[in-house]
């Protein structure tokens, strides 16, 4: 116990300063102070350096799917470890028990041939209403042009 306190305070103290403090999608919150993944309803779950820059990366593509790739170097840019496919799932399976054991769920989407991304459903239906949104608005501004296209065609033909 008293080791594995060591090696998460010694995994803490290297976070790059390039970590912002709090991150954010949807109903997920991930503070790069404790290393520690919140969400509404369950406990919080600490992590060690390499599930927070997984879960970091993921949260920064805002549900966009992040390829394999691209996780591995987000993931081990400036670790003394060497990049490593498997070890990453073995990390990403970790972290989605914590995350189950903790009541969250598994939110944590992969798709074989794009990636891996953070699933929120607050955070799809948000995308959604916008989405919806920008719909609508297109369409009243096509209804306006159709119900004035003939009175501005009349006024470009009249003459000068």
């Amino acid at each position: 116990m008293m080791h594995t306190l060591a090696s998460r305070a010694s995994h803490r103290a290297h976070a790059p300063a390039s970590e912002m403090p709090l991150l954010q999608f949807g109903r997920y919150l991930l503070d790069a102070h404790s290393y520690t993944f919140h969400a509404p309803g369950a406990r919080a779950v600490p992590c060690t350096r390499l599930e927070y820059r997984v879960l970091s990366s993921l949260l920064m593509a805002r549900g966009r799917p992040v390829s394999m790739e691209r996780l591995m170097q987000k993931v081990y840019a400036g670790a003394d470890e060497e990049p490593d496919p498997t070890c990453l799932r073995v990390v990403i399976s970790k972290i989605r028990k914590k995350l189950r054991a903790a009541g969250i769920g598994d939110p944590i989407v992969c798709d074989n041939r794009v990636g891996y991304r953070i699933r929120d459903a607050e955070a799809e239906v948000e995308v959604l209403v916008f989405d919806r949104a920008r719909l609508d608005a297109l369409d009243a501004v096509l209804a306006f042009a159709d119900a004035n296209l003939p009175e501005a065609v009349a006024l470009l033909r009249r003459p000068a």
